[in-house]
């Protein structure tokens, strides 16, 4: 596309630099479709592309990001025990044999087919994880034509687990009731449009998209784990995401493993912040490259000597950024001014990290352009 010409849909996806790589998926349905109402046609997950212009990077982006968002495992054993995204979707399946020989007759027809599922991951890319297997008793099959669904199991990192729906039981016991949310200090209730006695298989578009609202509501947890991926995707279930400011934490992965003393720390001022900001983490082991381009755009510089670059790699550090706007951050430590007018970056002392982040976030709030400088493109 040529944004001289087309300025209009370039000013829409934010693009300032040339050459620019977006992907864009967009769900297809049926005129007739049982999964969802075709409004839903009109979400559209776009992916920049941010890595070298070069034929192989971009042909091995472009694959990962065309790939369908969901795994088919023969029983739950098959499934990884650990969470690679914050969230992550199970649906146990009957196969159509199955139904044909135990399932009463009344319910023939009327049960959601796998289709809807796997329309559900789409729309929800690069934000869940999703694994389809089959339920107690059924023999596997990957034919996915002739997959019915039984049950919906929504599993968040910090160890929530809801069913969402199960076949032959009342949805609104599951989503409404209060029992799930109890220990959970962020936790906040939800109402659903549904009758106390509704089942999944009594409309099955309502019950997809009570499913998707109930996901988008319950997705956000005091510290996200961000990957590239994600940070790179704009679609509409991500407001959570987009709408506040995002202190990111930049550490090592054993700093950010469950247990480990600066994440405990890290929760519990996401705690105290989580009605203002996000807070997300970013494994810098995992994203070495990434990570290292959130530093000041005069960072890397020819009169510099080389030890001096190993201020970048002194984790965790802190950055606040707009979601939206890849080339603008407000950096904690705060920066400082060296000799040759070169930004850079303080070592970090994190004794006392909970009361300084906090009046680095409240300073942030009050008058964020006193603190964001232009960047690198991350």
């Amino acid at each position: 596309m040529n944004c001289s010409e087309n300025r209009q849909i370039c000013l829409k996806y934010s693009i300032t630099g040339y050459p620019t790589m977006i992907l864009f998926r967009v769900l297809t349905l049926n005129l007739h479709s049982p999964c969802f109402e075709n409004n839903y046609q009109s979400e559209v997950t776009s992916v920049d592309y941010h890595g070298d212009v070069e034929f192989k990077p971009i042909m091995s982006w472009l694959s990962k990001m065309s790939q369908e968002n969901l795994n088919l495992v023969a029983g739950k054993h098959n499934i990884p025990v650990e969470l690679v995204k914050d969230v992550r979707l199970i649906a146990q399946f009957y196969t159509k044999k199955y139904i044909l020989k135990y399932i009463p007759r009344s319910l023939h027809g009327r049960l959601m087919p796998f289709k809807c599922f796997m329309d559900l991951c789409e729309l929800l890319f690069n934000q869940v994880e999703c694994f389809g297997t089959q339920a107690n008793d059924v023999e596997f099959s990957n034919k996915k034509k002739e997959l019915f669904l039984e049950s919906l199991f929504f599993t968040r990192k910090d160890g929530l687990n809801v069913t969402i729906f199960q076949t032959g039981l009342p949805m609104k016991h599951s989503l409404d009731a209060d029992h799930f949310g109890k220990g959970i200090p962020f936790h906040v209730t939800h109402k659903y449009d549904i009758s106390r006695h509704f089942k999944c298989e009594d409309n099955t578009i309502k019950c997809n998209e009570v499913a998707l609202k109930f996901i988008r509501e319950h997705s956000r947890l005091p510290v996200t784990y961000l990957t590239s991926a994600l940070f790179h995707s704009h679609q509409k279930g991500m407001s959570y995401l987009w709408e506040k400011p995002v202190l990111v934490a930049f550490a090592h992965t054993d700093n950010i493993t469950q247990g480990s003393k600066f994440l405990e720390k890290l929760y519990e001022l996401s705690l105290d912040i989580y009605t203002d900001i996000n807070v997300a983490v970013v494994d810098v082991d995992i994203y070495p490259h990434w990570s290292s381009l959130f530093v000041p755009k005069d960072y890397y510089t020819a009169d510099r000597d080389q030890g001096d670059f190993d201020e970048l790699y002194q984790y965790p550090r802190f950055c606040m950024i707009e979601l939206g706007k890849h080339n603008r951050a407000a950096f904690y430590p705060p920066l400082k001014i060296n000799e040759h007018d070169r930004s850079t970056l303080h070592t970090l002392k994190h004794e006392d990290m909970q009361v300084s982040l906090k009046n680095f976030v409240q300073l942030y709030l009050k008058n964020k352009e006193a603190l964001l400088v232009e960047t690198r493109l991350f």
